[in-house]
């Protein structure tokens, strides 16, 4: 969905789009959704898209920011959950790393393995 600059001049959404986060996805981040958000967003693109193919009157800008905001408050929620659920997940797996380290450390298996300096000599 591509949306002209112009077409948000002078609202309310022009100057809180910058609020939402998901605008600033890294590249290997992605908005997950469940089915149950999809058919939602899809609802939502489908109530905007059909107003833009509406016969335009003084009520179709406004009809359309709103929906996008709708579109972008949904989106904005779901992108916030997914990494809520990702830290809960992610605290667990950490959790067994830091175990994992920690028993190591304790059972003084780093002592007992040949650390040598690195060899800086030619030929290595």
């Amino acid at each position: 969905m591509l949306i002209h600059p112009d077409f948000l001049w002078n609202t309310t959404l022009a100057t809180t789009i910058k609020q939402y986060g998901f605008f600033g996805y890294s590249v290997n981040e992605a908005l997950y959704l469940s089915a149950r958000e999809e058919k939602k967003i899809l609802g939502i693109i489908k109530n905007i898209r059909q107003e833009y193919d509406s016969n335009i009157d003084r009520f179709s800008q406004g009809i359309i920011i709103s929906q996008l905001e709708v579109l972008f408050n949904y989106s904005e929620r779901y992108y916030n959950r997914q990494f809520i659920t990702r830290k809960v997940s992610n605290y667990k797996v950490l959790t067994a790393l830091e175990d994992i380290l920690t028993k190591y450390y304790n059972s003084n298996a780093l002592a007992q393995k040949d650390c040598l300096p690195y060899n800086t000599s030619p030929g290595h």
